[in-house]
């Protein structure tokens, strides 16, 4: 539970329970309710809890995927850094392409994460910014440099990431 920072929640059910065990203690014995009510009542707490974890063992595991495709991500982007000035005006465009379709996929899964798992409906925020915010911000940047140094290629860039993480052409924007 505190690997994925639930104490509180955790701490909240626990304090629940234990509240309305007292409350039912103190009940006179023909006021409370039967055992096999209380049996099935507690089947259900088991229940609830139990599924609330695996999925938050998913979301961990999700969000364990989110952050090996950015490290994959910024391994691509350094990798075209670096080959920026040795390559061909082809292998640039294909670079570009695939670090789009990758920006593109990480996005909707980020999006994914989010509506999967409510708890987590919040900015993915990675070093300090919003990811998805950074991803379409660095989109641009890369295309800018891209046509900066290969000029003829300003026809041929005409995709990048809008604010819903749709790789759209240059001018729907």
């Amino acid at each position: 539970m505190t690997s994925l920072f639930l104490k509180k929640e955790y701490d909240i059910i626990r304090d629940a329970d234990k509240a309305k065990k007292n409350a039912l203690a103190k009940l006179k014995p023909a006021e409370r309710p039967p055992k096999e009510e209380l049996e099935e009542r507690e089947h259900e707490k088991l229940l609830k809890l139990l599924i609330r974890c695996q999925r938050m063992y998913e979301a961990k595991a999700e969000v364990v995927r989110v952050l090996l495709r950015v490290n994959k991500r910024e391994e691509l982007m350094r990798q075209l850094g670096a080959e920026l000035w040795n390559c061909s005006e082809d292998q640039a465009k294909g670079h570009y392409s695939m670090l789009l379709k990758f920006s593109h996929k990480l996005f909707n899964q980020i999006e994914r994460l989010r509506v999967d798992h409510p708890m987590l409906n919040r900015p993915f925020i990675y070093r300090r910014e919003s990811l998805q915010t950074s991803l379409v911000r660095d989109q641009f940047k890369i295309r800018r440099k891209l046509i900066k140094r290969f000029p003829n290629l300003e026809k041929d860039l005409d995709r990048v990431l809008d604010k819903s993480g749709q790789a759209v052409k240059l001018i729907h924007i």
